[in-house]
């Protein structure tokens, strides 16, 4: 966090994901690899290694909404978690560096990059 502060007046900085509903959580096909701390999916009860079996009775992609029904297998047995969206507190970044110091080191008058997380 520090040197986020200390680069912030030549680096422009934006979390843009942040305020947006989420579940805290990273899926690998229908099974969850990742549970944020403090996220509605831990707050549901979420845990690595759930299988997502169905969405509100459905077999379909996992999608951001107010609420899900989702019946997971975990460890043999089928569990119904009721999952609400939260607020994102930001994972993804968009970054520019322009003036002197993009040209020194880039030899580029403007440097933009992104990173987006596959946290949903």
């Amino acid at each position: 966090y520090e040197i986020f502060k200390a680069l912030r007046d030549y680096i422009h900085l934006e979390v843009f994901d942040k305020d947006k509903p989420y579940y805290g959580i990273i899926l690998d096909g229908n099974k969850v690899r990742f549970v944020e701390d403090d996220s509605p999916a831990d707050f549901a009860g979420l845990m690595p290694d759930d299988q997502i079996i169905s969405i509100d009775n459905t077999a379909k992609p996992l999608e951001v909404r107010e609420s899900v029904i989702l019946h997971v297998l975990r460890e043999g047995r089928l569990k119904e978690i009721t999952l609400r969206a939260g607020k994102s507190p930001g994972h993804s970044l968009r970054a520019k560096l322009d003036g002197k110091i993009a040209k020194a080191i880039f030899n580029s008058d403007i440097i933009e990059a992104e990173y987006v997380t596959n946290v949903i």
